[in-house]
């Protein structure tokens, strides 16, 4: 099939509106908007399109991942192509959701079952999950200007006048062949102007809780994706044992709710880590000549923290036990070599290297403050110092301009003067005595008061 006859058929499956705004969004943004990468257990990379038909022609013999951001047409026609995905994954994934509020057309209409796949494409699996992104600009103006999306296919949105903005998005699963994912996700929401931008967090529905499972984003991601965070999910080799691990039951593969509690759990000690690099580079580095800066960087790190050990209790207190049933499940499917990681005790070892850090982290504050009274304590002895350069110049100086001032003329006057040049040298010489014998009363009075203290 011909990458036009391909589009067609996609066409078709989304409707003629849903076509016009789609063509009208994939005018106005650049193809370069894009992002895909291909991870194995050994290696990650960037991913072009010249490389799918490399991928396709090899049968993935090794277990491969590819995730792509913000999918075009163009993303769309190859990928179908080359791997015979049916249109109707795409089609599900550029479906909108409809209504005015994403967060109760996707959250309110959830229920506490897990949810399943879509839909199966004849031997190949599926699914896909809707979500909310929360941007939290409640305290900015509700007009579109303040939001950058350039997501090629549309999203809901709506502002709430005090929990900011809701923009819902997807994420889509696809089993293109045995050993070959392909996910996707949608482009990040930045801040259209300079603008202080809030950590957005996505929140989808599965698990135990009323609001879903919060997924969070990298802290040094500077425009925190999803991308971003499976990127760093797929760094670790046990995350492909799990995703291609053989089963025998109706599901052939691990499903969304694991995978999200797995990828959550991973992004939360990815984000203790990255609190720790930092933490640890202040206390051993920028300490030593603290700054106003580093006050700040401090109390930084320490609101991340507590943040970050509170989100990890709750999502330690809404686990879902099923989670830990289909791990095990999997576990004995797998040589005893395979590590397989449970996101319970994962997020205690959160838990508990976060605890430490945290006393850490207040160690520092105490380290900070004595380091401060050195540095105040040096620049006072520089102060004194600079003091005393002063006292010295003007030892010089009073005398010489007393004798010129009482005779009224200058330096270059005296030899010019009636009077003789000894009355000048005498009457400076006595100056000069009684200023040094002040200047040392004066000095020794310190001395005294600094051996009373």
């Amino acid at each position: 099939m011909s990458p036009q006859d391909y589009i067609q058929r996609f066409y078709a499956g989304i409707g003629q509106w849903e076509t016009n705004l789609l063509l009208e969004r994939h005018t106005h943004l650049a193809r370069s908007a894009t992002r895909a990468s291909q991870h194995t257990v050994y290696a990650q990379a960037a991913l072009e399109l010249s490389h799918l038909q490399y991928i396709a022609v090899e049968n993935a013999s090794d277990e491969t991942v590819l995730i792509v951001e913000n999918i075009d047409l163009t993303w769309i026609a190859a990928l179908g192509g080359c791997f015979d995905v049916e249109p109707a994954f795409f089609v599900e994934h550029a479906a909108a959701i409809s209504g005015t509020c994403p967060e109760k057309a996707i959250i309110g209409q959830w229920s506490a079952d897990r949810k399943k796949p879509v839909h199966t494409l004849s031997s190949i699996e599926s699914w896909h999950i809707d979500g909310v992104t929360e941007l939290g600009y409640g305290r900015l103006a509700s007009t579109r200007d303040v939001l950058e999306h350039n997501n090629v296919l549309p999203r809901l949105a709506a502002f709430d006048q005090r929990r900011g903005w809701r923009v819902a998005t997807r994420v889509s699963c696809c089993f293109l062949q045995p050993k070959l994912c392909l996910i996707l996700v949608d482009a990040p929401i930045c801040p259209a102007h300079d603008i202080p931008l809030l950590r957005p967090e996505l929140r989808l529905p599965v698990g135990l809780n009323r609001g879903g499972l919060k997924v969070p984003c990298l802290y040094d991601d500077n425009c925190p994706s999803l991308f971003q965070a499976l990127h760093q999910f797929f760094a670790h080799p046990w995350h492909f044992h799990i995703l291609f691990a053989p089963r025998f039951t109706a599901e052939a593969h691990i499903s969304p709710e694991t995978f999200f509690h797995l990828l959550a759990s991973s992004t939360w000690a990815a984000n203790l880590r990255i609190l720790d690099q930092n933490i640890s580079r202040l206390a051993f580095d920028e300490i030593q000549r603290p700054n106003l800066r580093t006050t700040d960087d401090l109390h930084r790190q320490r609101k991340d923290l507590t943040t970050l050990l509170s989100e990890v209790n709750f999502l330690l207190k809404w686990l879902s036990p099923d989670v830990k049933s289909e791990l095990t499940a999997l576990k004995d499917t797998l040589p005893a070599s395979k590590y397989i990681g449970y996101p319970d005790v994962i997020l205690q070892d959160i838990l508990e290297n976060g605890n430490n850090l945290e006393k850490f982290l207040m160690d520092t504050f105490t380290l900070l403050l004595s380091t401060i009274s050195v540095v105040d304590a040096e620049a006072t002895k520089e102060q004194g110092r600079r003091t005393q350069m002063l006292t010295k110049l003007a030892f010089v100086y009073v005398p010489l301009s007393f004798v010129t001032g009482v005779f009224g003329m200058n330096v270059k006057e005296i030899n010019g003067s009636q009077l003789s040049i000894w009355v000048s040298v005498v009457v400076l010489c006595v100056t000069g005595v009684s200023t040094l014998v002040l200047f040392m009363g004066y000095d020794w009075l310190q001395s005294r008061k600094s051996q009373s203290r």
